[in-house]
């Protein structure tokens, strides 16, 4: 099935990256370039959200180093990724992976659904508006 990316709703605040049934490292190579292409083509801060909801969750031919593609264009105007679902395994390793990851570990959350990631980034936001008062 692959990977797709969407806007979660028109105003662009969540770029979802939907990681579903077997998709290869290219793919994945991919979609972090087109990630980067449309966080950058928005003039306000975005979140990123990659559900790992359906399916495998990595490659089988797994290498820690194609994890790069990830945080290879951390714009800067991207304010949270959030890893959405995805089995303790991959949770485990994409952890030790971003957390040791230079300007992405205090941006890194986990949810166990897009609701609660879409929770996450509204409340986030939010706060922020109140506190710019």
């Amino acid at each position: 099935m692959g990977i797709s990316l969407k806007w979660e709703t028109d105003a662009k605040m969540l770029l979802q990256i939907n990681c579903q049934g077997q998709w290869t490292w290219d793919e994945s190579d991919k979609a972090a370039d087109d990630a980067a292409a449309l966080i950058a083509s928005v003039g306000h801060v975005v979140d990123v959200a990659y559900l790992l909801l359906e399916g495998p969750n990595l490659p089988q031919d797994f290498n820690l180093f194609r994890l790069e593609a990830i945080t290879r264009h951390i714009a800067d105007n991207m304010r949270f990724l959030i890893i959405v679902g995805g089995t303790p395994a991959t949770k485990a390793i994409l952890s030790v992976f971003l957390k040791s990851s230079v300007g992405v570990s205090q941006r890194t959350f986990f949810a166990n659904s897009l609701a609660e990631a879409t929770l996450l980034t509204d409340t986030s936001r939010h706060s922020e508006v109140a506190l710019s008062r």
